[in-house]
């Protein structure tokens, strides 16, 4: 395993996430944990490890919804007071205080190189705007009373496009972004839009989505110290592009699957296997229709293009994949990926990405539609999506 110190960031969630950190992504620079999963994960990552520890406040979002908040959460304050951070209604210092020094404390025996700064995601309008405020405030006292030397990384969770496609939008939120991030002394944010799947091909994403996505990192870094840290996704493709572009120094990157952010506490719906289309660069996902793809676009492409031996080993190895080894797929093709574009020299990386999604847009025009994609069915479609964001 390479042990260079490498940009990207993945969300250790499981033990299967576990295995595939240590094999594959074991020299990122932190990897970042739920507080509530620290106990049962961190026995089996490797103890160099630098990690990141969220309390994951998060997940009072599914108030909006009417579910219950974890379990984990409520044990920090009566149920009055978690409705009244969940609502943005929470205006009374004191309390907040308690309620943070509670969560935090909760975070020392993780000894955590980055601290999540306990944060509500965004919402349409200003709902929030001083809860957040004073949620960051508390932070940065219970840092200095307990002297905490890490880093303090302020979430930027959007929940929903319409709060950045517009540029009064953002400029309203950058402005409660960079009073959070004063008042709580931060080192760092991450941004993620949690409604985002950038596999899904939709004809929204390279006229609208991804660029108002860009713009607001883009503005977010301007009103912000340049030697903040910065992290962008987790995304399939969008973050390897805000940072091969310079715009995010770090990457949050899948462990073979999750590729959007799911704020936690929510209603997951199982996904299917998927395995990596390493020419394409993008997902299938695996079904027996697949298999029928696989022949078919073998025989469109020529002997000699080292996509047909990339293709022929899926077609090769598809039962096996599909049983046991799917993730273990994506996730070694995703870390050469990156690998190979980290290689190349930082001015030249976002033209190296282009040109990664330029051959699999070409190769997959020529390609027969893929089963079961819906609006990403045409092989080329992600790369070209995201080949129009990367210069």
């Amino acid at each position: 395993m390479n042990t260079t110190t490498a940009a990207h960031i993945p969300f250790v969630n499981t033990e299967t996430d576990c295995r595939l950190f240590t094999q594959h992504f074991g020299n990122s620079v932190v990897a970042r944990i739920c507080i509530d999963n620290f106990q049962k994960l961190r026995p089996k990552l490797p103890q160099v490890l630098n990690v990141w520890i969220d309390a994951g406040l998060d997940a009072l979002d599914h108030l909006r919804d009417g579910d219950v908040p974890r379990d984990f959460v409520r044990q920090f304050g009566d149920s009055a007071l978690i409705q009244s951070l969940a609502s943005g209604n929470a205006d009374k210092k004191a309390d907040v205080q308690q309620f943070v020094n509670a969560l935090l404390n909760k975070t020392k025996v993780a000894k955590p190189t980055w601290l999540s700064i306990p944060q509500l995601p965004l919402v349409e309008g200003s709902t929030r705007n001083k809860t957040n405020r004073l949620l960051a405030e508390a932070t940065r006292s219970w840092a200095t009373e307990q002297g905490y030397r890490g880093k303090l990384i302020l979430p930027i969770i959007v929940t929903n496009q319409r709060q950045i496609n517009k540029k009064t939008d953002r400029d309203v939120k950058v402005k409660v972004i960079k009073s959070c991030y004063e008042k709580a002394a931060a080192d760092g944010l991450w941004i993620v839009e949690s409604s985002l799947n950038d596999q899904e091909g939709s004809g929204k994403f390279d006229n609208l989505r991804f660029p108002s996505l860009i713009k607001f990192h883009q503005e977010v870094a301007a009103a912000l110290p340049a030697e903040s840290i910065s992290v962008a996704g987790p995304y399939w493709g969008l973050n390897l592009v805000l940072w091969a572009r310079g715009i995010a120094k770090h990457p949050v990157v899948g462990l073979g699957n999750s590729f959007q952010y799911r704020i936690p506490g929510g209603h997951m719906q199982p996904s299917s296997a998927r395995i990596a289309l390493s020419p394409l660069k993008r997902l299938a996902v695996m079904k027996p229709d697949l298999k029928s793809w696989l022949s078919q676009s073998l025989s469109v492409i020529p002997m000699g293009d080292p996509a047909h031996a990339q293709l022929q080993y899926l077609l090769k190895n598809f039962d096996r994949l599909q049983s046991q080894e799917s993730r273990t797929q994506v996730a070694k093709f995703y870390k050469d990926w990156f690998d190979r574009i980290a290689a190349t020299n930082p001015a030249g990386r976002a033209l190296a990405l282009y040109q990664d999604f330029s051959s699999a847009y070409v190769l997959g025009k020529g390609l027969p539609n893929l089963p079961d994609e819906k609006t990403a069915r045409r092989p080329e479609r992600i790369a070209q999506q995201l080949m129009l964001t990367c210069l």
